[in-house]
């Protein structure tokens, strides 16, 4: 997250401009707590194991899991999106 590294400075990216920070930290009403996929790193693998997955409907529940995964992951770059474009609008005022 290029941008909150440099562009952004607050103390509670101190440690990490990861997404895993960043989001609960501008937008804390997101989370994926609850999904079954939490990590791009654990998407991956998922991904490669339900590529080998012969029961369908197992099949069909990680690709429910990896969806609900890839759905959040992409709200939430909109939604750090328009936190950054408010910051900028609210600096230039």
């Amino acid at each position: 997250m290029h941008v909150f590294k440099k562009c952004v400075e607050d103390h509670r990216l101190a440690l990490s401009t990861s997404i895993k920070v960043v989001l609960p930290t501008f937008v804390p009403s997101l989370s994926n707590k609850s999904l079954a996929v939490q990590k791009g790193d654990q998407a991956q693998l998922e991904w490669r194991k339900m590529i080998d997955i012969k029961w369908e409907s197992t099949k069909r529940k990680k690709i429910t899991e990896l969806k609900a995964y890839c759905e959040l992951d992409t709200l939430a770059m909109v939604k750090l999106h328009e936190y950054v474009t408010n910051v900028v609008m609210n600096e230039k005022q």
